[in-house]
């Protein structure tokens, strides 16, 4: 019987105060976060945001148009105003009418001690319990790398590296 093979993780070199974007290099089976659910798990290896788009969107400033985060599109658009209504009805929590308040709402969910997996976590469900069910992979990893470029630390990827 053969046992199956293990990639070595390697270090990728980064030059002294920069801040690239980097991607796990694990091969073979995905990582799960804890905290898994029925509502899936966030996994940056999940995200289908080339390196290029996620890069323009770290680097750009905010507008305020949720169509700047990466799997913000039409349909998810369309999701977000149909939920802003019915939250609106509902006391109003949860409105998010831009991409400040979707920043935010990531920013709410990290309470102290928790991990950065864990917030990532966190968030995905939100948007799931929301039933942004359409590339919420995607306005994770977006959100958590943009926020990550002001508050440093606070996401990493490699963190799923390591996850158990």
């Amino acid at each position: 019987m053969s046992q199956p093979q293990v990639q070595p993780q390697v270090e990728q070199p980064q030059a002294e105060g920069a801040r690239e974007l980097s991607q796990p290099q694990s091969q073979g089976h995905k990582k799960v976060a804890k905290g898994a659910n029925e509502h899936g798990t966030y996994h940056p290896e999940l995200s289908t945001t080339s390196r290029g788009q996620l890069q323009e969107f770290i680097r750009a400033p905010l507008t305020g148009k949720l169509d700047e985060i990466p799997g913000i599109g039409p349909a998810n658009i369309a999701h977000f105003h149909t939920v802003q209504e019915e939250a609106r009805g509902h006391g109003g929590e949860d409105v998010l009418d831009s991409s400040f308040q979707v920043i935010g709402k990531y920013m709410m969910l990290r309470k102290y001690g928790i991990s950065n997996i864990e917030n990532a976590q966190q968030f995905y469900i939100w948007l799931k319990l929301k039933g942004i069910t359409s590339h919420a992979n995607n306005i994770v990893e977006a959100v958590a790398e943009k926020v990550n470029v002001f508050l440093p630390g606070s996401y990493s990827p490699e963190d799923y590296m390591h996850a158990k």
